[in-house]
């Protein structure tokens, strides 16, 4: 019958064959699209959940079991174990971002942390005016020169430090793209070409100061600070009128426990220019070095209530975290290291010390429960030797909280509590 059919009616037949080839090939592509699309909401699906993943695993740190102490002790103890937990959220990678290798930056609110954004200031107070000129057509000297400072404005420093040492490869006898490689050199983390920057800048006729500055510098950078204080030192001798070296001399100072000289310097700083944050950024960590927080924190609010801070604001805000977080103040640290990380993003150190601070009020509201409740929780009663043993020791080991060995937010040998006893997954799905 159909091939009747066919014979008879060869044009509808023709229409639709057609007609069904068409449809079977609309069906096809539907179901291609529908496949397409669904593949797509599953990579959609995915990026989400490795957000999702990505922040419990930083929500961890504020569940880590850390070992009682202050701020440094805490940090130490949980710096190698919060980075397997973080990995690429927090700043602080060795890696540049061309993938070359370099020394990490400085922590905020540490001495050399502060000195690194002081050394940057030095370099802005110093360099000339209008430089470089734009270079002239034929003049490929001048356009690696040119080329490596817009890339410098535009924050990529490791460009610009390739295309800069380019150029002094060609024009050995520039002082002044010295002096800008010193600079690229200190904001990559490559501290130890910013001493071979400044011996070559002393061999320039009336520039031994500045070769002096930029040697001391690199010791400073380096943690050499007995170096960086006779460096610096020869340089003040030459010409002390330089307000920014005589505030590094002063942050050298502070690591070998030279606080004394260190308040010198900063009050011989202030005395020229009472609002200036460096001077006031050094005292703060001067008196913090020296135990004297309650002096230390007004001196750090006062930075915070300066608009020409900047970006110093986030070495106030580390450093009054860490006086109010040794204080007891654990509450007000949280929201300090808070707005420090704001500033900065994810450095490793500030996130540790956060969570500390969290771990710490919460650890202290419990004791405080326990100590007004000690029948409702089943605690033993406060002032007793086994809570005091409870409040002295570790509220649980921190590696193995990481490990997931814990069962039930215990320990493996059942005596020490977690506080949190949801157990967040890693990347991996464990």
């Amino acid at each position: 019958r159909a091939a009747k059919f066919i014979a008879r009616h060869q044009l509808a037949a023709v229409g639709m064959i057609a007609l069904l080839v068409a449809g079977t090939l609309f069906v096809t592509l539907r179901q291609t699209q529908k496949r397409e699309a669904k593949q797509r909401a599953a990579a959609v699906q995915a990026r989400a959940d490795a957000a999702v993943v990505q922040q419990d695993n930083e929500q961890l740190l504020y569940a880590i079991s850390l070992f009682q102490g202050g701020p440094t002790t805490l940090a130490e103890a949980a710096f190698s174990g919060v980075q397997g937990i973080v990995g690429e959220s927090a700043k602080g990678d060795s890696n540049d971002e061309d993938g070359e290798e370099s020394i990490a930056l400085p922590e905020i609110g540490t001495p050399t942390g502060i000195g690194l954004t002081v050394v940057e200031d030095y370099y802005l107070s110093v360099a000339p005016n209008d430089w470089p000129p734009e270079p002239a057509s034929g003049d490929d000297a001048g356009r690696h020169l040119y080329a490596a400072v817009l890339h410098w404005l535009d924050d990529e420093v490791v460009e610009a430090r390739r295309l800069l040492a380019s150029y002094i490869d060609l024009e050995p006898n520039d002082f002044d793209a010295l002096q800008l490689y010193a600079i690229l050199a200190c904001l990559s983390g490559h501290f130890d070409e910013v001493s071979t920057a400044g011996n070559r800048m002393a061999m320039f006729p009336g520039h031994t100061v500045d070769g002096a500055i930029w040697v001391g510098i690199s010791d400073f950078l380096l943690n050499r600070p007995k170096q960086a204080l006779a460096s610096l030192e020869r340089a003040l001798e030459i010409d002390d009128t330089r307000d920014l070296v005589r505030v590094l001399h002063g942050l050298s100072a502070i690591p070998i426990g030279k606080t004394e000289v260190a308040m010198q310097d900063f009050d011989a700083v202030s005395t020229r220019d009472p609002e200036s944050v460096p001077a006031m950024l050094g005292r703060t960590s001067a008196l913090f070095a020296s135990g004297r927080y309650d002096e230390a924190i007004p001196v750090a609010t006062r930075v915070l209530d300066l608009s020409s801070a900047g970006h110093s604001r986030a070495h106030a805000l580390a450093l009054r975290g860490d006086c109010r977080s040794t204080l007891g103040d654990h509450e007000a640290a949280a929201n300090d290291y808070q707005e420090a990380i704001d500033i900065e993003g994810q450095t490793l150190t500030l996130m540790v010390k956060k969570a500390t601070a969290q771990y710490q009020l919460i650890n202290r509201k419990r004791i405080a429960r326990q100590q007004t409740e000690p029948q409702a929780t089943g605690d033993a009663p406060a002032g007793s030797p086994q809570a005091q043993k409870e409040n002295q020791q570790p509220v649980g080991p921190l590696f193995d909280f990481l490990n997931r060995r814990p069962k039930q937010g215990k320990s493996p040998q059942g005596d020490l509590e977690f506080p949190f006893r949801k157990i967040i997954p890693t990347r991996d799905g464990r």
